[in-house]
């Protein structure tokens, strides 16, 4: 905040007298009846009429703001400052439990420079949150990652989703960008809605992809982190907005934890992932991790465990599917020991065909299923691990299965990612 700026030093002493709500959880309506009176209210009017926020108000005391989002509010001049400051305490509160009048006073400033910003036609990084369940994180313990840090969630943000408890939430940031019209247009697309450099759900699928695969490689033989919900704290919503949900908790195992030891190896993965991560596998991450937290019937986990094997090792040729994915996977996991590599081989058989006659109506009892889908998992896991970490070359390669057979290029030998 600047001396000259009388919206900024309006704005800085309602925060400071709207502290005592904001950290007792109260919402936007009882700020902004707080604020109705005060003694700064009719300062900040003055100088909104003459700067460039004004703007926002095409009909006069009100306009229509759309995000980027894809979302939409009505803004009424009146309840500006309480959207700010209610906003700001939002993120505050999200982001910890504890925050001072003066955090709160800082915070709402930057919340005006970054309204400012997205006027002037700018694209803005907010923060956006994204929680998981099937691992946890202890609390106090961050890991950077190249794209977020995983930390423990605060109280807060877990009431936003009470229905699923998170013990380990992702903050990264999201671009952002508005349009305004007036008041009962209201079109969607606006028809001068600026594109952000990334839209900001594709931007949080992607993110969220490379962290839960970077947990799956980091924490072995642990279940996998499935998302629960995310938001993103986006400008001028008090409120909170952008929630999803639906991942049930996980059905393979106890939740994994991330104490301050696990911490490296996720942060290690976390470079590996961001340095090599390759798309055309993104459909075996998935169906690995749903397998252990999305599907309740052990045929219907198998079937999706096995199908992430196809997705590594079925390649693009025609032939017979079985050998080709149980070859390829025993000569990844085991390039030295023949034994063992034969060992790989039939286990990988046998488990394809149990799928094959789940889906034909003749598979296995729930308790055999179960076990299967947990083996095929970890040799899911094993082979994404040793391809990131030892043979980076065949990440893009549709023929892996192909090379990995014939042995062509540097076979890596023994690997620490394969025991």
């Amino acid at each position: 905040m600047t001396v000259d700026d009388p919206l900024a030093e309006s704005l800085a002493e309602m925060a400071a007298t709207a502290h005592a709500v904001l950290y007792a959880g109260y919402d936007l309506g009882v700020v902004d009846l707080q604020l109705a009176d005060h003694s700064a209210r009719a300062r900040f009017d003055s100088a909104l009429e003459d700067d460039e926020l004004d703007a926002l108000f095409l009909g006069g005391d009100a306009g229509y703001v759309f995000l980027s989002t894809g979302e939409g509010q009505q803004v009424a001049r009146e309840v500006l400052p309480a959207l700010i400051i209610a906003g700001a305490g939002k993120r505050l509160r999200s982001l910890g439990e504890i925050f001072s009048a003066e955090d709160l006073v800082e915070e709402t400033a930057v919340q005006l420079r970054r309204l400012r910003e997205l006027v002037r036609g700018e694209e803005v990084q907010y923060p956006a949150l994204s929680l998981f369940g099937g691992v946890g994180i202890a609390p106090g313990v961050e890991v950077a990652l190249p794209w977020g840090v995983l930390t423990h969630p605060s109280e807060w943000a877990n009431t936003w989703a009470d229905w699923s408890r998170s013990d380990l939430m992702l903050i990264s940031q999201v671009p952002i960008r508005v349009a305004v019209v007036e008041p009962g247009e209201n079109p969607w697309p606006p028809p001068d809605m600026p594109k952000p450099s990334e839209l900001p759900n594709e931007r949080l699928d992607r993110l969220e992809h490379r962290t839960t695969l970077t947990l799956l490689l980091a924490l072995g033989g642990k279940p996998g982190a499935g998302l629960l919900w995310r938001t993103v704290l986006g400008p001028l919503f008090g409120q909170g907005s952008s929630t999803m949900g639906g991942t049930p908790r996980p059905l393979f195992g106890a939740q994994a934890h991330i104490d301050v030891a696990a911490a490296d190896a996720v942060a290690r993965w976390g470079l590996i992932v961001d340095e090599r991560h390759e798309r055309k596998l993104d459909i075996a991450v998935d169906r690995l991790i749903s397998s252990v937290t999305a599907r309740h019937d052990p045929g219907d986990a198998l079937i999706d465990a096995v199908i992430a094997l196809e997705a590594m090792f079925a390649g693009t040729d025609q032939g017979e599917l079985t050998f080709r994915i149980a070859a390829a996977l025993a000569a990844l996991l085991e390039p030295v020991d023949a034994n063992l590599r034969e060992a790989i081989f039939h286990e990988a058989r046998d488990i394809y065909a149990a799928r094959s006659k789940i889906v034909h109506g003749r598979g296995p009892p729930s308790p055999e299923a179960g076990a299967l889908r947990n083996r095929a998992f970890e040799l899911g896991r094993r082979a994404l691990a040793v391809l990131y970490e030892d043979r980076p070359e065949l990440l893009g390669d549709d023929g892996r299965a192909r090379r990995l057979i014939l042995r062509l290029g540097d076979p890596s030998g023994g690997s620490a990612a394969a025991s």
